[in-house]
């Protein structure tokens, strides 16, 4: 089984965009819209303080970004750059966008309808097989939240 060429495009796309080094093997990412920044977020009707949350990505302008999960057991060093420390240290760590530096919580990528891990119910296995299947149903996810074609 190989990955999802149209789903990897996106990925290499946003990659390149925000100079990423996108993971062949660990870490899962998925395609997400940045709860924070957008475009033009002054636009949105939702805007609250904390940025453009109340329409929970349903507007164009919102940012595409890479996010990533990992198999069970958080690393020990975060890899690719929007992982970061969180500055809580029960939350371990936490994507970031690397636009605004806005934490992307665990609970908005994968417990909300809009989150790139939600649909996708990833086996979490660090093996080679594992990854692909993972990445696999993150591309069918990102399909059905309209992330890509």
């Amino acid at each position: 089984m190989e990955l999802d060429p149209e789903y990897l495009l996106a990925a290499q796309t946003l990659a390149d965009l925000t100079n990423v080094r996108l993971p062949e093997t660990y870490y899962r990412f998925g395609l997400a819209k940045c709860w924070s920044c957008t475009d033009n977020c002054w636009n949105c009707p939702d805007k609250g303080s904390f940025g453009c949350h109340g329409c929970k990505g349903k507007h164009t302008n919102h940012r595409k970004i890479l996010v990533f999960d990992w198999p069970l057991g958080a690393p020990e060093t975060p890899e690719p750059r929007p992982i970061t420390l969180a500055l809580n240290p029960l939350a371990g760590l936490l994507n970031t966008c690397p636009y605004c530096s806005a934490m992307q919580g665990p609970h908005r990528l994968h417990h909300c309808k809009y989150g790139p891990f939600f649909h996708a119910k990833l086996a979490r296995l660090n093996t080679q097989e594992s990854f692909v299947e993972d990445i696999n149903l993150l591309a069918a996810s990102a399909r059905q939240r309209g992330i890509i074609a």
